[in-house]
Order: structure tokens, then sequence, then C-alpha cells
């Protein structure tokens, strides 16, 4: 018998060992806007304007997302769970893509209720890369799942929604233990 998915292991990221790498890509990086910065000085200007456009853009997000949260306050993963057949979508699948979408979306230690009909891209605003390379890579350790051949599955590319999520990792194979 199957455990239940609260007892469901967190996500633990991979650690590769090569983090100086990362460091020197970063340290690339830097001394590359450096020699910009030195050569055409008023590019300078760009850096408050890009602040100023990211202060008040994470003020509209955290905004959106408490008055929705405000709206939602009496739901959980329970209302979100009762939006599937139990017995067609595995509850690992249902509980691993609850907790890591709220997690990437909460802001200010406030939890966002989600719902399965929640659009991933406009109403979560949550960025496609981050999806494909962060999220779905969370989710598919958790639940025990390979990523590999996505593109044989029924709902590849058609992916929009949370439900559409969660089918989507639904139909992912399970890794085989050995």
């Amino acid at each position: 018998m199957k455990q239940a998915s609260r007892f469901m292991p967190q996500y633990t990221p991979l650690n590769d060992g090569k983090p100086f790498l990362g460091w020197m890509f970063i340290g690339s990086v830097a001394l590359l806007f450096l020699s910009a910065f030195w050569k055409a000085p008023v590019l300078l200007v760009l850096i408050p304007v890009i602040a100023i456009y990211s202060y008040f853009d994470n003020k509209r997000r955290t905004n959106k997302f408490l008055l929705l949260a405000t709206q939602r306050k009496n739901e959980g993963i329970c209302q979100f769970s009762r939006s599937f057949n139990c017995r067609e979508i595995d509850t690992w699948v249902i509980r691993a893509v609850y907790e890591q979408i709220q997690e990437y979306v909460s802001m200010n230690k406030v939890s966002l209720p989600l719902r399965a009909e929640d659009d991933l891209f406009d109403l979560l605003e949550i960025d496609e890369e981050d999806l494909d390379l962060d999220l779905l890579e969370e989710i598919a350790q958790r639940t025990g799942r390979s990523m590999k051949n996505t593109e044989k599955n029924p709902y590849y590319e058609k992916v929009h929604t949370l439900g559409d999520l969660v089918r989507f990792i639904n139909e992912q194979p399970r890794i085989k233990c050995t």
C-alpha cells in the first residue's frame, strides 16, 4: 500500500559539486558589465530604472496575490484536491503540485490558496522557463516521476492551468527503484 501524500519527501536540490563554475560565470558577467559601464557610462542610468521598475512590479504582484488570498481565505489543499478524481490521479502529484506552486507564488509569508482552474501564466504569473527548468524538476523528484520523453505525454504543450499540470505530471512514468 502506498504511503499517504502527507508523508511524501520534500524537494532536495541535487548537488552537482561544481559551485566553482557558477562563481566563474557570475564573475565573468560582472566583468562584462563593468567593461560596458567603463566604455559607456550612460548605461549606469539603466540600473536605477530597472530597480524602480522591479520595485513597483513586485508591489503590484504582492497586492494582486494578497487580494486573491483574502478572497480565498477559507480554502486550502482540501478544496484543491477535490477538483480531481483521486482514483485516477495520484495524490502525491496533487500535493506536490499544490505545495511547489504555492511556494513559488507565495510572497511575504502569505500563502495563496490555489485552485485547479488557476492559469499558470496569466493569473499566477509563472515564467515558462521557471516551470520547465525548476518547478517540473521539483515536482517530478518529489513524486518519483521521470521527465524524459515528455513529448509523448498527451498533455504535452497543453499545460495552461494547475489542473493541466497535475494531469501532465500524472501521465509521466514512475521511476523504477532498484
